[in-house]
C-alpha cells in the first residue's frame, strides 16, 4: 500500500511526516519549557504533552487518505485530503475526551494545547500537500510552445 516513497498521488508522504514530526517536537518542547517556569508538579506538563501527541497523531491520521488515494489526479488527492480532515477532527475530539475523562488531565491546558498544536501542524501539512498539488498541476498543464 505504501510502497512508493512519494505516495501514489505524487505527495511525498515521508517528507510530510518528517516535517510534521519536527514541527510537533519543537512546539511541544518550547511549550514544555515555558510551562516549567510556571508550575513544578507536572499537571500542566502532562496535559501539554498529551495534547501534542494527540495533535501529531491527528495530523498523521489525516494523511492516510492522501497516501491511499492511488494513482489519481490532483482532484482525487484534494478529495482524499478533505476526507482526512474528518479523521483529524474525530481523532482530536476523541483524544480530548479520553484525556479529560479517562486520564483525568487538566482540561483547560489540554484543550488549549490541542488547538495550539493542531493549527500550526495543519498549516504545515496543507502547505506541503498544496505545494505538491501545485507542482503536479503545473507539470500536467505545461505545454511546449516551440
Amino acid at each position: 500500500m505504501f510502497s512508493n516513497v512519494r505516495g501514489q498521488s505524487g505527495v511525498p508522504i515521508v517528507q510530510v511526516v518528517v516535517s510534521l514530526t519536527a514541527v510537533a517536537v519543537l512546539m511541544v518542547w518550547a511549550t514544555l519549557l515555558l510551562a516549567s517556569r510556571w508550575e513544578s508538579d507536572g499537571v500542566l506538563k502532562s496535559a501539554i504533552l498529551f495534547a501534542g501527541i494527540v495533535s501529531w497523531g491527528a495530523a498523521l491520521i489525516g494523511l492516510l487518505p492522501v497516501a491511499m488515494v492511488g494513482l489519481g489526479s490532483a482532484e482525487a488527492t484534494v478529495r482524499a485530503y478533505f476526507v482526512g480532515m474528518g479523521g483529524r477532527w474525530l481523532f482530536c475530539a476523541l483524544g480530548g475526551l479520553f484525556g479529560a475523562l479517562v486520564l483525568d488531565l487538566s482540561v483547560e491546558p489540554m484543550l488549549l494545547g490541542l488547538v495550539g498544536f493542531y493549527v500550526p501542524l495543519l498549516f504545515v501539512e496543507a502547505a506541503l500537500v498544496g505545494r505538491c498539488l501545485w507542482l503536479q498541476d503545473s507539470l500536467s498543464t505545461r505545454t511546449n510552445t516551440r
